[in-house]
This record gives structure tokens, sequence and C-alpha cells, in this order.
């Protein structure tokens, strides 16, 4: 059922753009009741798609039991090593630090395997994304932190591209929002959104630091059990 509502909003999504093009093209001012209805088909397909998506990446949190192993260290540097093929990205790797007596090599977060990759993936696509004109300029790394209240995981995302305006860092967590200096650049506003709601299911949470035109740093916190 998931996989037909995302094929039917993805068919109406792709003929409706092709339409719309079609009519901006031949003669858009004649055109324009057509093209405002087809934005909003447009707008309500999206909005399908992303509640069937966002449905089907936090269904394993309705279950008590969602964990994943990892390796901080050998998942982050294949990450790093993946992500320097990208517009000549330049990426810093700190391995994780702790306060804690040992260092263990296997950590076990409380979110699925799939949902650790999409928060990374966010993350780090973003970075490469919000660059401005000159390559990437990333450095990431985790840690962990045990305080009064328990042991937590600490993934960092440090980046000097275009930054985000302070009036929009307390949006820019909301479905479909995107930043002012956004401009063209591809992106669908949901992957913050997402990640901060899975982080908020588990316990955790994000945390967004920005200047516009000097960084953009963002730290996810996961508690772990």
């Amino acid at each position: 059922m998931a996989l037909h509502y995302c094929k039917t909003a993805l068919s109406v999504i792709i003929h409706t753009t092709g339409e719309l093009s079609r009519m901006m093209i031949e003669v858009p001012s004649q055109n324009i009741d057509r093209i405002e209805r087809g934005l909003h088909q447009i707008h309500r397909a999206s909005s399908r798609l992303h509640r069937v998506f966002e449905g089907l990446l936090l269904e394993g949190m309705h279950h008590s039991g969602s964990v994943c192993c990892i390796d901080p260290d050998s998942d982050l540097k294949q990450k790093v090593s993946f992500y320097r093929g990208v517009r000549e990205a330049k990426i810093r790797y700190v391995a994780g630090k702790t306060n804690s007596v040992s260092k263990p090599r296997l950590i076990e977060l409380p979110v699925s395997r799939l949902q650790w990759e999409f928060i990374t993936d966010t993350l780090l696509g973003n970075a490469i994304s919000y660059c401005g004109d000159q390559p990437p300029d990333i450095s990431i790394g985790w840690g962990l932190e045990r305080d009064q209240t328990g042991q937590w995981f600490h993934f960092r995302v440090h980046d000097r591209g275009t930054g985000i305006h302070k009036e929009d860092l307390h949006q820019i967590k909301q479905p479909f929002y995107r930043g002012r200096n956004a401009g063209y650049i591809p992106g669908s506003g949901t992957g913050l959104y997402l990640t901060a709601k899975m982080l908020r299911r588990c316990g955790g949470k994000i945390v967004i630091d920005s200047e516009v035109d000097r960084f953009t740093e963002v730290k996810i916190s996961i508690p772990l059990r």
C-alpha cells in the first residue's frame, strides 16, 4: 500500500511538472489558472509522498527494541571516503572522544540502521550542498559523554559554507521549510525535520549554530540505553 501511494504521488509530480514546463514556455500569461492548479496538485502529491516516507522511516521507532550497533570510527571514515568524491570536498575526521573509563568499539544506538544512515547523510549532504562557490570545507567528529542523566553519544558536523540566517534557525526544522539563502540548491526541506523528529522519539536532541557566510555546526545527541 505504501509503495502504491509513493508511485502514484511520483507519477502526479512528474506528469504535472512536465505540463507546467510546457505551458510556461508556450503562453504563460494565458495559462496562469492551469499553472496555479498544477502547482496545487504538486503540493498535494508532495505532501502525500512526504507523509508516506515519514511513516516508513519512523515505523521502527514504534517498537522499543529498535536498535543498531555501529562502529563510529569505521562508519564515519567510510562516509568521509565517499563524500570526498563529491564536489572535491575537503572533509576532516576527528576520532571519537569519551569521558568514560573505556572507549567501546561498538555502540548500540536506539535507532534503526536506516535511521542512522539517514541522519548522517542528511547532515553531511547539507554541509556539502550549502558550501557556496568554494569546495566544501567540513569537519566531523563523535564522542561519548556521561552526565547525571546517563550516557550520551554525540555526532557533530561543522562546515564553512553559506550559513543559515538567524531568522531561519528557529524554523529550519519545520517540514518543507528552506532558508532564504537556499536559492536554486536542490532540496525538499524535510531532512532536518525528519532528523529532529527521530531524535525526539528516542530522547535525543539536535542543536544548530550558524552565522551567514561563515559556518554552520550541527550537533546531535542520542541517549544510550
